[in-house]
């Protein structure tokens, strides 16, 4: 967590021992030495809340950190607008604009989870990208900032299988009202457009990508009706062999 451009670091250890003291001794502060000092207070009013404030120009300046009697810690640190709770971790606004969680590692990088007008994601300071994000509509990112479908990755996907819903599966070209083009209409075709009949032009496949699942009905409609022009070509071998 980063305040104020202060790392602040707190175990299990210390947050159980200041749970005992605020229900312990009730109405004792406990003062830091040292120039930067923070006093733990507990009222003696017999609220069971523990108040931590650090000194700033020779005050003691009041935000609030509370261990409820639920166990849940309350920090608001120097101002009012931070917010943690162990229960569930919320951290309010540094500004109006956004809001972040800084999770260092022993090499002083970090991961900052982070939430803005625009996206929530993970910032990596080591290499200075964020490769998770997700925007207002719900659209997550992994390896970039600007996704524009319900997932987008820049980057290889490794998997050990993908399914993909598919409808009206090509197998209509087997029907006997199926219009097979001529040889001769799909040479012509091809000649003029330099590509097979439905297929993208190579451009645009380039420039927009292709739907998995619509490629391979495609593919599975060209590997079909070439099986038909096979048949048709083998039973015309077979008509000239009995002649």
């Amino acid at each position: 967590m980063l305040i104020f451009n202060k790392k602040c670091f707190i175990s299990s250890l210390i947050i159980v021992f200041l749970s005992q003291l605020c229900q312990a001794q009730i109405g004792d502060d406990l003062v830091s030495t040292g120039s930067n000092s923070w006093i733990f207070h507990t009222p003696d009013d017999g609220r069971t809340t523990l108040y931590i404030s650090p000194k700033i120009n020779g005050e003691w300046n009041w935000g609030t950190m509370s261990v409820e009697s639920n166990g849940t810690l309350h920090t608001l640190g120097l101002e009012t607008r931070n917010l943690i709770t162990l229960r569930y971790l919320q951290i309010l606004p540094f500004n109006e604009n956004s809001s972040s969680l800084y999770l260092y590692k022993p090499n002083n990088t970090y991961h900052r989870l982070y939430n803005d007008n625009t996206n929530f994601g993970i910032y990596n300071s080591l290499t200075n990208t964020s490769p998770l994000v997700i925007d207002l509509q719900d659209r997550i990112g992994i390896g970039t900032a600007s996704p524009t479908e319900r997932l987008a990755v820049n980057g290889n996907i490794r998997a050990k299988e993908i399914k993909v819903e598919a409808a009206n599966w090509p197998d209509y070209v087997f029907r006997k009202d199926y219009e097979l083009k001529p040889l001769s209409e799909l040479d012509a075709y091809i000649k003029e457009h330099g590509h097979l009949p439905d297929m993208p032009k190579a451009a645009e496949a380039e420039k927009e990508g292709v739907s998995l699942g619509e490629m391979n009905k495609l593919l599975l409609k060209k590997v079909e009706e070439l099986t038909l022009y096979i048949i048709d070509l083998q039973n015309q071998i077979d008509t000239l062999n009995r002649n």
